[in-house]
C-alpha cells in the first residue's frame, strides 16, 4: 500500500504560517494596547497630583500668573488624556480585527486538520483491509499449495 498523504498539506502549512502572523499581529497590538493605557494611567495620575497641587496653592495665595500657568497646564492633560482614550479607542478596535483574523485561521485550520484525521482514518481502514485481504490470500495460496 502507498504511504499516506494528505493531498491539502500545502494549504494546511499555509494557513497554518498564517495563524502565526495573525497571532504576531495580536501580539503586538496588544502590547501597544497595553502601553497606551499605561500611558492613559501615567496621564490621568499627573493629572490628579497636578491639580491636588494647584488646590493646595490656590489655597495658600498664589499670583493670577500661577493660577493661569496650572490651568494652562491642566488643560493640556486633560487634551492629552483625550487625545490617547482616542488612541486605546482606535486600538481597541485593531485588537478587535487581529483576534476576529486568529478566531478566523483558528476555525480554518481545526476544519483542514478534522479533514486531514478523516482522511488519515480512511488510510488506515482501507489498509487493515488490504493487510487482511493479504493474508487471507496467503493462508488460501498456503493450503491450495500444501495439497
Amino acid at each position: 500500500m502507498k504511504n499516506f498523504h494528505f493531498s491539502l498539506e500545502s494549504v494546511l502549512k499555509y494557513k497554518n504560517q498564517l495563524l502565526t502572523n495573525a497571532m504576531g499581529d495580536l501580539g503586538r497590538v496588544t502590547k501597544a494596547l497595553n502601553q497606551i493605557l499605561e500611558e492613559v494611567k501615567e496621564v490621568q495620575q499627573t493629572y490628579q497630583e497636578q491639580k491636588e497641587n494647584y488646590e493646595q496653592s490656590r489655597l495658600r495665595g498664589v499670583t493670577p500668573q500661577v493660577m493661569l500657568y496650572y490651568n494652562d497646564y491642566l488643560n493640556k492633560l486633560h487634551d492629552e488624556e483625550n487625545i490617547l482614550k482616542r488612541r486605546e479607542q482606535a486600538m481597541q478596535r485593531e485588537k478587535k480585527a487581529a483576534t476576529d483574523k486568529v478566531l478566523s485561521f483558528k476555525v480554518e485550520v481545526a476544519a483542514l486538520e478534522k479533514l486531514k484525521e478523516k482522511e488519515w482514518t480512511a488510510y488506515r481502514a482501507q489498509a487493515a483491509k488490504e493487510e487482511e485481504r493479504a493474508v487471507e490470500e496467503f493462508v488460501v495460496y498456503g493450503r491450495v499449495a500444501s495439497r
